[in-house]
């Protein structure tokens, strides 16, 4: 799922995508790309059930994001089977200041989740 949704958004949007952490762009000054990351792997009802994995998606651009950007995150990730927005989750906007630079950034932040099954655990040979 990872791969799928790097590749995903690296093929729609023209600025660099991150996993996990925005260091490499700050490390560069880059001021518009986009970072994702894991946030949480939940179980419904009991351990035994298959779990959720919930996906985080931060855009960052200088200064604002476009309005036509505001939901094109949804609409390219909305095509990755099984992959789905969060319920009751909103497109929350932050602020920032670039570290050591005077820029400006507006981050907007978006929550999926994906149904993952699990493997069967392996034989253990005696």
């Amino acid at each position: 799922m990872l791969n799928q949704i790097k590749e995903a958004l690296e093929a729609a949007f023209d600025i660099p995508v991150f996993y996990g952490t925005s260091a490499p762009a700050t490390g560069k000054n880059i001021t518009n790309y986009i970072v994702f990351w894991r946030e949480k792997t939940h179980w419904n009802g009991s351990k035994k059930a298959d779990p959720s994995c919930y996906y985080t998606v931060a855009l960052v651009r200088e200064n604002f994001i476009p309005e036509d950007e505001e939901t094109k995150v949804f609409d390219v990730l909305r095509d990755i089977s099984g992959l789905k927005e969060a319920s009751n989750e909103d497109v929350s906007f932050d602020f920032l200041v670039q570290p050591e630079t005077k820029l400006f950034l507006e981050v907007a932040t978006y929550h999926f989740v994906a149904p993952r099954k699990r493997l069967p655990a392996p034989e253990v040979s005696e």
